[in-house]
Protein backbone atom coordinates (compact mmCIF):
# COMPACT_ATOMS: atom_id res chain seq x y z
CA UNK A 1 0.00 0.00 0.00
CA UNK A 2 1.45 3.70 -1.00
CA UNK A 3 2.28 5.64 1.93
CA UNK A 4 0.38 8.67 2.48
CA UNK A 5 0.80 11.87 3.07
CA UNK A 6 -0.28 12.02 6.62
CA UNK A 7 2.70 9.77 7.67
CA UNK A 8 5.16 11.92 6.39
CA UNK A 9 2.94 14.71 8.70
CA UNK A 10 4.22 13.25 11.94
CA UNK A 11 7.67 13.45 13.93
CA UNK A 12 10.71 13.54 11.94
CA UNK A 13 12.38 10.49 14.31
CA UNK A 14 8.69 8.42 14.39
CA UNK A 15 9.03 8.61 10.60
CA UNK A 16 12.68 7.83 10.43
CA UNK A 17 11.82 4.82 12.65
CA UNK A 18 8.83 4.00 10.79
CA UNK A 19 10.23 3.77 7.72
CA UNK A 20 12.80 1.03 8.23
CA UNK A 21 11.28 -2.17 6.45
CA UNK A 22 9.41 -0.30 3.95
CA UNK A 23 10.02 -0.26 0.13
CA UNK A 24 11.42 2.44 -1.80
CA UNK A 25 9.58 2.72 -5.06
CA UNK A 26 10.43 4.33 -8.16
CA UNK A 27 9.43 4.08 -11.96
CA UNK A 28 11.73 5.53 -14.28
CA UNK A 29 11.14 5.22 -17.92
CA UNK A 30 9.14 2.35 -17.56
CA UNK A 31 11.15 0.35 -14.97
CA UNK A 32 10.19 0.02 -11.50
CA UNK A 33 12.94 -0.20 -8.88
CA UNK A 34 11.75 -1.46 -5.34
CA UNK A 35 14.03 -2.70 -2.43
CA UNK A 36 13.29 -2.48 1.60
CA UNK A 37 15.06 0.76 3.39
CA UNK A 38 16.76 -0.66 5.67
CA UNK A 39 18.50 2.33 7.08
CA UNK A 40 17.68 5.86 7.77
CA UNK A 41 18.72 9.06 9.20
CA UNK A 42 16.57 11.62 10.91
CA UNK A 43 17.42 15.85 10.49
CA UNK A 44 14.76 17.97 12.52
CA UNK A 45 14.70 21.55 12.96
CA UNK A 46 16.85 24.31 14.11
CA UNK A 47 18.41 23.48 17.30
CA UNK A 48 19.75 19.77 15.20
CA UNK A 49 23.50 21.17 14.02
CA UNK A 50 23.80 18.80 11.58
CA UNK A 51 20.53 20.00 10.37
CA UNK A 52 20.95 21.65 7.06
CA UNK A 53 17.87 23.91 7.79
CA UNK A 54 19.21 24.82 11.23
CA UNK A 55 20.38 27.91 10.23
CA UNK A 56 17.22 29.15 8.16
CA UNK A 57 16.08 28.30 4.26
CA UNK A 58 18.46 29.11 1.25
CA UNK A 59 18.34 28.11 -2.51
CA UNK A 60 19.89 24.53 -1.56
CA UNK A 61 17.78 23.34 1.53
CA UNK A 62 14.17 25.07 0.25
CA UNK A 63 12.22 21.95 -0.14
CA UNK A 64 13.15 21.12 3.36
CA UNK A 65 10.77 23.85 4.84
CA UNK A 66 7.98 22.52 2.89
CA UNK A 67 5.38 20.10 5.12
CA UNK A 68 6.27 16.22 4.70
CA UNK A 69 5.81 14.02 1.77
CA UNK A 70 8.12 15.20 -0.48
CA UNK A 71 11.55 14.13 -1.63
CA UNK A 72 14.80 16.76 -1.12
CA UNK A 73 17.93 15.65 -2.85
CA UNK A 74 21.02 17.29 -2.51
CA UNK A 75 25.04 16.72 -4.22
CA UNK A 76 27.69 16.26 -1.51
CA UNK A 77 31.16 16.90 -2.91
CA UNK A 78 29.76 17.95 -6.07
CA UNK A 79 29.43 14.32 -7.58
CA UNK A 80 26.99 12.10 -5.01
CA UNK A 81 23.04 12.40 -4.97
CA UNK A 82 21.47 12.05 -1.51
CA UNK A 83 18.10 11.44 -1.01
CA UNK A 84 15.69 12.62 1.74
CA UNK A 85 11.82 12.65 2.69
CA UNK A 86 10.44 15.43 3.80
CA UNK A 87 8.56 15.57 6.69
CA UNK A 88 6.52 17.83 9.59
CA UNK A 89 4.90 21.00 9.42
CA UNK A 90 5.86 23.49 6.47
CA UNK A 91 7.94 26.15 7.75
CA UNK A 92 9.73 23.97 9.96
CA UNK A 93 12.90 22.18 8.19
CA UNK A 94 12.81 18.62 9.00
CA UNK A 95 13.60 14.96 6.66
CA UNK A 96 14.49 11.77 6.65
CA UNK A 97 18.04 10.91 4.92
CA UNK A 98 17.28 7.18 3.02
CA UNK A 99 20.71 5.69 3.83
CA UNK A 100 20.54 2.27 2.61
CA UNK A 101 18.14 0.03 0.87
CA UNK A 102 18.24 -3.94 0.91
CA UNK A 103 19.72 -4.01 -2.94
CA UNK A 104 22.20 -4.84 -4.22
CA UNK A 105 25.27 -1.87 -4.11
CA UNK A 106 22.77 0.68 -2.34
CA UNK A 107 24.47 0.52 0.82
CA UNK A 108 25.11 4.09 1.48
CA UNK A 109 23.02 7.60 0.41
CA UNK A 110 25.21 8.20 -2.76
CA UNK A 111 25.03 4.18 -3.71
CA UNK A 112 21.13 4.25 -3.80
CA UNK A 113 20.48 7.20 -5.46
CA UNK A 114 22.88 6.04 -8.07
CA UNK A 115 21.30 2.29 -8.71
CA UNK A 116 17.84 3.64 -8.65
CA UNK A 117 18.90 6.99 -10.56
CA UNK A 118 17.38 9.57 -8.35
CA UNK A 119 19.44 12.51 -8.92
CA UNK A 120 18.48 16.38 -7.69
CA UNK A 121 18.02 17.71 -11.22
CA UNK A 122 14.68 15.64 -11.89
CA UNK A 123 13.85 14.35 -8.23
CA UNK A 124 14.41 17.14 -5.65
CA UNK A 125 11.25 18.25 -4.83
CA UNK A 126 9.16 15.57 -6.05
CA UNK A 127 5.49 14.62 -4.46
CA UNK A 128 6.36 11.28 -2.64
CA UNK A 129 2.27 10.72 -3.08
CA UNK A 130 2.72 10.79 -7.00
CA UNK A 131 3.93 8.03 -9.42
CA UNK A 132 7.03 8.34 -9.72
CA UNK A 133 8.58 8.51 -6.12
CA UNK A 134 7.26 6.91 -3.23
CA UNK A 135 7.02 4.65 -0.23
CA UNK A 136 5.20 1.45 0.08
CA UNK A 137 3.76 -0.50 3.36
CA UNK A 138 3.93 -4.31 2.25
CA UNK A 139 3.44 -4.71 6.65
CA UNK A 140 7.10 -6.11 7.41
CA UNK A 141 8.47 -4.54 10.82
CA UNK A 142 11.41 -6.18 11.35
CA UNK A 143 13.54 -5.17 15.05
CA UNK A 144 15.26 -2.08 14.64
CA UNK A 145 18.55 -0.54 16.31
CA UNK A 146 19.45 3.01 16.73
CA UNK A 147 23.06 4.92 17.15
CA UNK A 148 24.94 7.74 15.84
CA UNK A 149 24.48 9.52 12.63
CA UNK A 150 27.39 9.37 10.24
CA UNK A 151 29.64 12.37 9.16
CA UNK A 152 28.36 14.69 11.62
CA UNK A 153 30.86 15.64 13.88
CA UNK A 154 30.71 19.32 13.13
CA UNK A 155 28.02 18.98 14.96
CA UNK A 156 28.61 19.30 18.23
CA UNK A 157 26.66 17.33 20.91
CA UNK A 158 24.01 16.99 18.32
CA UNK A 159 26.36 14.41 17.00
CA UNK A 160 25.75 12.19 19.62
CA UNK A 161 22.31 11.91 19.31
CA UNK A 162 21.36 8.56 18.13
CA UNK A 163 19.03 9.60 15.31
CA UNK A 164 20.33 7.18 13.09
CA UNK A 165 18.12 3.42 12.76
CA UNK A 166 18.50 0.49 10.73
CA UNK A 167 17.53 -3.51 10.87
CA UNK A 168 19.10 -5.35 13.23
CA UNK A 169 19.50 -8.14 10.74
CA UNK A 170 19.41 -7.58 7.34
CA UNK A 171 16.88 -9.69 4.80
CA UNK A 172 17.88 -11.90 1.65
CA UNK A 173 16.27 -10.61 -1.18
CA UNK A 174 17.03 -13.87 -3.31
CA UNK A 175 15.49 -12.32 -6.26
CA UNK A 176 15.54 -8.27 -5.59
CA UNK A 177 18.09 -7.40 -8.27
CA UNK A 178 15.58 -8.56 -11.15
CA UNK A 179 12.08 -8.28 -9.29
CA UNK A 180 13.02 -4.49 -8.60
CA UNK A 181 14.86 -3.65 -11.75
CA UNK A 182 12.60 -5.97 -14.84
CA UNK A 183 10.17 -3.74 -16.30
CA UNK A 184 7.03 -6.21 -15.91
CA UNK A 185 8.05 -6.52 -12.54
CA UNK A 186 5.46 -4.69 -10.76
CA UNK A 187 2.50 -6.43 -12.56
CA UNK A 188 4.03 -10.11 -12.06
CA UNK A 189 4.47 -9.30 -8.59
CA UNK A 190 0.77 -8.09 -8.66
CA UNK A 191 -0.08 -11.38 -10.24
CA UNK A 192 1.35 -13.69 -7.85
CA UNK A 193 -0.51 -12.33 -5.40
CA UNK A 194 -4.13 -11.75 -7.09
CA UNK A 195 -4.57 -14.67 -9.42
CA UNK A 196 -5.87 -18.09 -8.27
CA UNK A 197 -4.69 -20.28 -10.91
CA UNK A 198 -1.45 -21.77 -9.75
CA UNK A 199 -0.69 -22.69 -13.35
CA UNK A 200 -1.06 -19.01 -14.96
CA UNK A 201 1.66 -18.12 -12.06
CA UNK A 202 4.07 -20.61 -12.92
CA UNK A 203 3.46 -19.88 -16.76
CA UNK A 204 4.02 -16.35 -15.63
CA UNK A 205 7.66 -16.98 -13.48
CA UNK A 206 8.64 -19.26 -16.13
CA UNK A 207 8.51 -16.41 -18.65
CA UNK A 208 10.30 -13.95 -16.78
CA UNK A 209 13.17 -16.18 -15.41
CA UNK A 210 13.60 -16.83 -19.26
CA UNK A 211 13.43 -13.35 -20.49
CA UNK A 212 15.93 -12.14 -17.62
CA UNK A 213 19.38 -11.36 -18.82
CA UNK A 214 20.52 -11.23 -14.88
CA UNK A 215 19.67 -14.76 -14.26
CA UNK A 216 21.74 -16.94 -11.63
CA UNK A 217 21.27 -20.47 -12.58
CA UNK A 218 18.78 -22.23 -14.89
CA UNK A 219 15.63 -20.54 -15.82
CA UNK A 220 13.77 -23.27 -13.37
CA UNK A 221 16.15 -22.59 -10.36
CA UNK A 222 15.15 -18.82 -11.45
CA UNK A 223 11.63 -19.24 -11.43
CA UNK A 224 11.72 -21.35 -8.22
CA UNK A 225 13.77 -18.48 -6.30
CA UNK A 226 11.42 -15.64 -7.48
CA UNK A 227 8.23 -17.61 -5.84
CA UNK A 228 10.37 -17.67 -2.71
CA UNK A 229 11.00 -14.74 -2.68
CA UNK A 230 7.73 -13.83 -3.21
CA UNK A 231 6.50 -16.04 0.20
CA UNK A 232 9.46 -15.12 2.26
CA UNK A 233 8.75 -10.99 1.50
CA UNK A 234 5.06 -11.71 2.21
CA UNK A 235 6.01 -13.42 5.77
CA UNK A 236 3.22 -13.99 8.18
CA UNK A 237 0.69 -11.52 6.22
CA UNK A 238 0.46 -14.85 3.76
CA UNK A 239 -2.67 -15.57 4.40
CA UNK A 240 -3.73 -19.60 4.44
CA UNK A 241 -5.28 -19.33 0.89
CA UNK A 242 -2.76 -17.79 -0.74
CA UNK A 243 -0.51 -20.91 0.94
CA UNK A 244 -2.57 -23.00 -1.01
CA UNK A 245 -2.10 -21.65 -4.04
CA UNK A 246 1.59 -21.48 -3.71
CA UNK A 247 2.18 -24.36 -2.79
CA UNK A 248 0.16 -25.55 -5.99
CA UNK A 249 2.16 -23.34 -8.32
CA UNK A 250 5.59 -25.10 -6.67
CA UNK A 251 4.20 -28.73 -8.08
CA UNK A 252 3.27 -26.75 -11.80
CA UNK A 253 6.24 -25.23 -11.83
CA UNK A 254 8.21 -28.37 -12.45
CA UNK A 255 5.08 -29.03 -15.20
CA UNK A 256 6.06 -25.92 -17.30
CA UNK A 257 9.52 -26.47 -17.44
CA UNK A 258 9.12 -30.12 -19.10
CA UNK A 259 10.76 -31.70 -15.72
CA UNK A 260 7.60 -33.84 -14.74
Amino acid sequence: MKIKRDFYLRPTLKVAKDLIGKDLVHRHHGKIYRAQIIETEAYDGFSDLACHGSRGMTERNQVMFRRGGYAYVYIIYGIHHCLNLVTGKEGYPSAVLIRALDYSKADGPAKLCREFKIIKQTHNGLDLTGNILWVEDRGIRPKICSGKRIGVDYAGECANWPWRFFCKKKSKRYWSDYITKHSNALDLEKGVFTWNNPKRIALSLKRSAEESKRRKGSPYQSAMSMLNFYINRAGKNLSADRKIIFEQVKVELPKVFGKR
